[in-house]
């Protein structure tokens, strides 16, 4: 098999017959945000997906409250983490005055 480039940019044996020019993982990925636009939009315009999607969350919470608080925490820290790596990207992700990168050590 030969090695192509894929859509995306990365260099990947592609598979099958018509030597598609994605590889799996970029059609997942793919999918995945067109699943995530579609939730997203839906949780916007329709008045009984908010509906069931309210009562799956109050049935998760009562099953087992503890649990539900620590999923709610742990998704709080990856969100702060993402979003702080964003926002020390876009300020050019180094200190200006001595070079530091580690974004443990810098502040916003």
């Amino acid at each position: 098999m030969e090695v192509r480039v894929c859509i995306c940019g990365c260099e990947r044996q592609l598979t099958g017959a018509k030597q598609q020019r994605r590889h799996p993982d970029c059609r997942r990925d793919e999918r995945l945000a067109r699943s995530k636009r579609w939730k997203a939009n839906k949780k916007l315009t329709d008045p009984d997906f908010q509906k069931r999607e309210a009562a799956r969350a109050a049935s998760t919470y009562r099953a087992d409250p503890e649990r539900a608080r620590q999923l709610l925490r742990d998704g709080a820290r990856e969100r702060h983490a993402r979003d702080r790596l964003a926002a020390l990207a876009a300020y050019g992700g180094s200190c200006t005055c001595c070079g530091e990168a580690r974004p443990q050590f810098l502040t916003l």
